[in-house]
């Protein structure tokens, strides 16, 4: 099964509008897949922080979503231009969380970025203590 993240990006939206209600704002930030379906072409574009940026009961802060159909473990890598501005906005005082999709499971994580940061792959079982309920 092919894993294009577009359902989990969807599921992410459904999950935060379910807990929240009116008391979300979801700013999804456009990627390169949406600029090429604008132009219908390949585009160049500028980095991108994250996948959105929410407001959640008074709480801003960026969120990038990803997702894994692996049984066993999650393992992603961020791009240098991400990891800038991450660095950016935790410095300035901001949060960046890392919400981590197992489609095999259909459980959710919630990761502050210095925990992402730091270990780049983990099993299932170690992300317990940030699963979302």
């Amino acid at each position: 099964m092919k894993n294009t993240g577009a359902p989990s990006e969807q599921q992410f939206e459904d999950l935060m509008l379910a807990t929240y209600g009116k008391r979300v704002y979801l700013y999804r930030i456009e990627d390169a897949k949406a600029a090429y379906g604008l132009n219908n072409r390949a585009v160049k574009t500028n980095a991108r922080p994250s996948d959105y940026i929410v407001t959640a009961n008074g709480d801003m802060f960026y969120a990038e979503v990803k997702s894994t159909v692996s049984p066993t473990h999650a393992a992603f890598k961020l791009r240098k231009g991400q990891t800038v501005a991450i660095t950016r906005q935790i410095a300035a005082g901001g949060k960046y969380y890392v919400f981590v999709h197992s489609i095999h499971h259909g459980k959710w994580y919630k990761l502050p970025f210095h925990e992402f940061k730091t270990v780049p792959t983990w099993r299932w079982h170690d992300l317990e203590q940030y699963r979302i309920t």
